[in-house]
């Protein structure tokens, strides 16, 4: 049977970056509809009311004096989406959820749609990053005109990384053999480009660690995001992978399985991340995951590895500098 880990993964996240992506604009649009079932924060979000969804969290944590944080990984567009906003709604979203200390995220465009609403992001608001990439689920839609449009995207001013990318044989849309092939593309493209990498892998550790060794120096900068597999699997990537970082999400407020992981991994080689509009942490479960939620996963990694909270900002700020630059 299915573990514990893997049935809360399949509830919280169906598939992430849908093929059918709209653009924002300046109109707000429903939910994307999708063939997977919906995650229960998102299904709680589609009726609520305007007010609710332009004010703030029943629930802000206070980053402490003198440490701050970027979200290493978030989808803005689908969170803006699911929240019935706009892209000119998000100012005023940051200012009334985000607490003081927040110095940036970094947006993920993992389809071709997203691209647009990824670079106007980033015009609306200095403190964004991107990286761009294609996400497994989306392998099968990748050709040379795909790659060309990557590769003008991965040379704007605010990008950071090439991804996510990955392997994804939970959620099977694409053959895995294509999925082999376009994870394989966009780590080449990476090194060529000299670009950190951001990976998605789920039920395919065996195969996601041979392409990586295969096709990466050992010294890479590499963000293994949302990280939910196996211990061992940890212990691998970072004893081969001198500069490789393992991403947490809010998933580790809730999944007490993921709690053992967690412990394992060295609070030097970890990053930071919400994977909103996803995998929102208590006590904010029922509404789209956002950055201003990072302050929980922060509270609840100090938790597991019986640090002090502002030794895990100060040291997953610097973690997220030496991948990032940022």
């Amino acid at each position: 049977p299915p573990s514990t880990r893997a049935m809360l993964f399949s509830a919280l996240r169906p598939a992430c970056c849908p093929r059918m992506t709209s653009n924002i604009s300046s109109s707000p649009l429903p939910p994307p509809r999708s063939s997977s079932p919906s995650p229960p924060h998102c299904l709680a979000r589609r009726h609520g009311s305007s007010n609710r969804r332009r004010g703030r969290d029943q629930v802000m944590s206070v980053v402490p004096d003198g440490c701050s944080y970027v979200d290493t990984h978030t989808h803005i567009d689908m969170f803006l989406r699911r929240s019935r906003l706009t892209l000119d709604d998000f100012d005023e979203f940051v200012h009334k959820n985000f607490p003081a200390g927040w110095d940036g995220s970094i947006q993920i465009s993992c389809d071709v749609n997203s691209r647009m609403d990824t670079f106007r992001l980033m015009d609306i608001d200095p403190r964004l990053r991107a990286a761009f990439g294609i996400h497994p689920h989306n392998a099968d839609s990748y050709s040379s005109e795909v790659e060309e449009d990557l590769i003008k995207a991965l040379k704007h001013p605010s990008t950071v990384a090439v991804g996510e990318m990955g392997l994804d044989y939970y959620h099977i849309s694409a053959p895995r053999l294509t999925q082999e092939k376009v994870f394989v593309k966009q780590l080449q493209l990476a090194v060529k480009l000299k670009l950190p990498v951001v990976v998605h892998t789920r039920e395919a550790e065996e195969d996601t660690m041979r392409v990586m060794k295969a096709n990466l120096p050992r010294d890479w900068p590499i963000h293994v995001h949302c990280f939910t597999s196996s211990q061992r699997l940890a212990e691998k990537l970072l004893s081969t992978f001198s500069n490789l970082y393992i991403g947490f999400t809010g998933v580790i407020t809730f999944a007490s399985d993921l709690e053992d992981v967690v412990k394992s991994v060295p609070i030097e080689r970890m990053l930071l991340e919400t994977d909103g509009p996803f995998m929102t942490p208590a006590p904010h479960r029922g509404r789209p995951c956002h950055s201003g939620h990072v302050p929980v996963i922060a509270e609840k990694v100090a938790q597991i590895h019986a640090l002090p909270l502002e030794s895990v900002y100060k040291t997953t700020r610097s973690n997220t500098h030496a991948v990032y630059g940022f």
